[in-house]
């Protein structure tokens, strides 16, 4: 209610400053002077009336309806300027600020709780009442319509509906009296803001803002001479010493919570309103009021004046319920719209920590390889290094080591989908894991590993986030790519690590010897993480074994040591694979036993000899079985070079050469369509299409394969073998022609694709964000380039130094300098769409390096 007792010292202030004159009215002990009440006026002014004394036998006078109205309001209107003038005696400073945020709202009616204030605000004026009514009846109006849609209609009437009234009443019979509607307006304001206040404070608010009535009609039913009935005069001085208490107490009550709420406007008048807490004190004290006024109620014999009492204590018990319901749906409206608001930010943050999800990955190397076999895994769960991990809490590390081919990955990809479906109570708390691979930026960096983990662990249990938006919070999404982007995600892992949520957690890695980037790094991270498990693979590789020489707490288990059930995991394969091309290649039983009984004798273990000799087995036809697959090398190395030299007897030898060799060349697999612009034309191939290219790729042996029209190698240890020189035809000369061709053919695309506004959006300051990232468009062809160009150009100036080529072709600088004249502005907004601004500031210090060493 904050109430009327604004109005009487505003109004004051007014009769002060503008009063030429005051007569003075003697008023009976505890009333206001009425020069301190009422602002002089030709046309009416409000004088108090002195309460008359009463007789032992009751008078009865007849008052004209209107004069009664007067009188009624007299009386109101002395109580409050009595209550008011009390508090202003002892509290000052709560008077003062509650002024000040009078004086702002009636002249800032938009500036919100925490908005700056105008200069010289603390010696404002006092607003004019016309000022005040004007306000008020726009804040009850919003009031009206930020309730109306909240609680519908029928609710907006039973609360907003009798404060309006009131008003009504007020307005008529004292024109003046429109302040203390401005603390009503401000109270229900912080009802409907309810998320920023304490609830107790809301809860009483509540209840006097329910009451406004009750206190309205209380001075006049019971003090009004015409309504006092047999009321003597010592019991009438008592009720109004009582009621005068009441109105204190709420004052204060409201008062203090406006201020409050608004107290980063008074902040340097109350200094202690922040700190105040005592609402459920001060409520009561409201209450013990109210209790003293009651007793005294009941002394009275009238049967109006107790029926209209009752009348509206129900009335505002009905208000009550209303406010309550109202606060409670805008506060469930305030905190979803909060969390609605954290959520988008906690996307956001995961958004821009994101590089590929490993559940995804693990999926597509699950199809790619081919059927995961539980014959082929399941020995690992019964070996004793795996159940010693797993038993014994102080061993953190379980290092899964072996040469090329030996089924590490599908391995590991067993082990997950066991701990997965293992019952809850048995499993660790959570299970994360990533998937290096040397050919894919994404997936070959130390960074890019703890990204996954940690995007990962965010998505299985939300609370982790916390520690991604400490450091992402105030950054962007460089955060994670910039220099110093390991030692960011070394921190926010760490302290993930430390959350009891991941107590007994595993964490797996795959192919570790594939992180090219930063390994060591990651070596030192792991090692020296001691709160939960960690399964890793990898080669036979010294480095790693250094490293992990220096854990105290870790278990190796080495495939070639355990051959014996390995050969049996790779027989089960076998077995499967050839049942496979039995059915599709409709052989014989005798063809089958012989082709599964080669296949056994010669595998060594080795689930991708298998694998590669079933897919070139495919292709040829069941007569040839028997004879081709004795003529397969068993060895990987031996095998591959077999592809080689039958890739170079076919038709398509020299294109599938020029594939190699740009797929061995490029920094991340390139799309088919990717691949068409930087390989065409080809002579004698000039009209190949999208669909033509999968039957060259086909065609070189079985070094590639193609997924979601992506272009991969079979296996790293292919990759391996074309870029060793001692057993491949590709040399280092001819990868540094190709970074050379790369280069000089991404300028061609990029120059004659690029332009402004390349999606004819025709919107100046679009938002990357309106075009799909799946949706490239124009820019599919090019991305590779728009990313890359840079790279090529720097690896064929490296590659120059270290193994001459006679027929390699000089840098283009006219190209370049055209390029930069003519599209550069058009490669950043590619760049933009794709989200790749980080990576063209990376190309830039590049391009800065070589021109140093190019004397451009």
């Amino acid at each position: 209610m904050a109430l009327f007792c604004c109005l009487k010292t505003a109004t004051r202030r007014n009769t002060r400053r503008h009063a030429t004159s005051t007569n003075s009215t003697p008023n009976p002990a505890g009333a206001a002077s009425s020069s301190a009440l009422s602002q002089p006026s030709q046309a009416s002014q409000s004088v108090p009336t002195p309460i008359p004394q009463a007789s032992a036998e009751p008078t009865s006078t007849t008052i004209p309806a209107s004069s009664k109205h007067l009188q009624s309001s007299g009386i109101q209107e002395r109580l409050w300027a009595t209550s008011f003038e009390e508090l202003e005696k002892t509290k000052p400073e709560l008077v003062k600020a509650f002024r000040r945020v009078i004086y702002t709202k009636v002249n800032q009616p938009n500036l919100t709780p925490n908005g700056p204030l105008k200069h010289g605000e603390e010696d404002s004026r006092d607003p004019t009442p016309e000022e005040l009514e004007r306000w008020i009846k726009d804040g009850l109006l919003r009031n009206e319509r930020a309730a109306s849609v909240q609680k519908g209609i029928g609710v907006v009437v039973q609360v907003v509906g009798p404060a309006k009234h009131i008003m009504n009443l007020v307005v008529q019979a004292v024109p003046q009296a429109t302040i203390p509607w401005a603390g009503i307006c401000l109270g229900l304001e912080i009802l409907s803001n309810p998320s920023n206040e304490s609830s107790t404070n809301s809860d009483g608010i509540v209840y006097v803002s329910s009451r406004l009535q009750w206190y309205w009609e209380l001075g006049s039913l019971l003090l009004d001479e015409s309504k006092s009935e047999q009321a003597s005069e010592k019991l009438r001085s008592e009720l109004e010493k009582n009621i005068i208490q009441v109105y204190v107490a709420l004052l204060t009550y409201q008062l203090r919570s406006i201020c409050r709420y608004y107290r980063h406007w008074v902040r340097a008048i109350l200094r202690d309103v922040v700190k105040y807490d005592g609402w459920a004190e001060q409520l009561e004290s409201i209450k013990t009021a109210e209790r003293a006024v009651q007793k005294d109620i009941d002394q009275y014999n009238g049967v109006e004046v107790r029926s209209k009492l009752r009348q509206l204590a129900d009335e505002a018990m009905t208000v009550r319920t209303g406010l309550q319901n109202i606060h409670s749906t805008l506060q469930d409206q305030a905190q979803r719209q909060e969390q609605r608001a954290k959520d988008d930010k906690d996307e956001k943050c995961l958004e821009a920590i994101f590089a590929t999800n490993p559940r995804s990955d693990k999926m597509r190397i699950e199809e790619t390889k081919g059927t995961l076999l539980n014959d082929c895994y399941s020995w690992v769960l019964q070996n004793d290094e795996f159940q010693r991990f797993q038993a014994e809490q102080q061993n953190q590390l379980l290092w899964i080591k072996g040469d090329p081919g030996k089924g590490k990955t599908m391995l590991l990809c067993g082990i997950i989908n066991e701990l997965e479906t293992q019952p809850t109570s048995l499993r660790s708390a959570l299970l994360s894991y990533f998937f290096c691979q040397a050919t894919v930026e994404t997936l070959n960096n130390a960074n890019f590993v703890l990204r996954g983990l940690i995007w990962d662990l965010c998505r299985q249990n939300h609370s982790l986030i916390k520690y991604v938006r400490h450091e992402y919070d105030g950054t962007s999404q460089a955060l994670f790519s910039q220099d110093n982007a390991w030692v960011t995600l070394r921190r926010i892992m760490t302290a993930m690590l430390d959350d009891p949520v991941l107590q007994g957690a595993t964490m797996i890695i795959d192919a570790l010897d594939e992180c090219n980037v930063d390994r060591e790094q990651l070596l030192d991270f792991i090692v020296s993480t001691s709160t939960v498990k960690w399964i890793v693979s990898s080669r036979n590789w010294p480095d790693i074994e250094q490293k992990f020489k220096t854990t105290k707490h870790m278990n190796k288990l080495h495939l070639e040591m355990n051959q014996g059930v390995v050969d049996k995991a790779v027989n089960s394969y076998i077995t499967f694979k050839v049942n496979q091309l039995a059915k599709s290649k409709d052989y014989q039983e005798e063809t089958r036993n012989a082709v599964e009984s080669h296949l056994t004798a010669h595998a060594r273990g080795t689930f991708l000899w298998v694998a590669l000799v079933c897919q070139e087995l495919a292709r040829v036809g069941r007569v040839l079985a028997k004879k081709i697959v004795k003529e397969f090398p068993t060895d990987l190395n031996g095998l591959y070079g077999r592809m080689i030299k039958q890739m170079k007897d076919s038709p398509y030898a020299k294109v599938c050469l020029k594939i190699l060799t740009l797929v061995s060349a490029v920094y991340r697999p390139i799309t088919l369509v990717e691949l068409h612009v930087l390989l065409s034309p080809v002579k004698d191939f000039e009209d190949i299409g999208l669909d033509d290219w999968r039957e060259i790729i086909a065609s070189c042996g079985s070094f590639l394969t193609v997924r979601e029209d992506i272009v991969y190698f079979v296996h790293q240890s292919a990759k391996d073998f074309l870029m060793d020189k001692s057993t491949s035809s590709i040399s280092r000369s001819s990868i540094a022609n190709q970074h050379s061709e790369v280069f000089g053919k991404s300028m061609d695309v990029l120059c004659g694709t690029l332009k402004r506004d390349i999606y004819g959006l025709k919107k100046p300051g679009a938002l990357v964000d309106q075009v799909s990232k799946d949706a490239l468009g124009p820019l599919a062809a090019i991305q590779y380039s728009c990313v890359f160009w840079v790279d090529h150009l720097e690896a064929s100036q490296v590659n120059t130094h270290v193994e001459a080529s006679p027929d390699k072709a000089p840098v283009d600088i006219n190209a370049l300098l055209r390029f930069f004249k003519t599209k550069y502005l058009y490669w950043l907004e590619a760049l933009s769409w794709m989200h790749k601004i980080l990576e063209g500031v990376k190309a830039m210090e590049k391009l800065e390096r070589i021109a140093v060493s190019l004397m451009l």
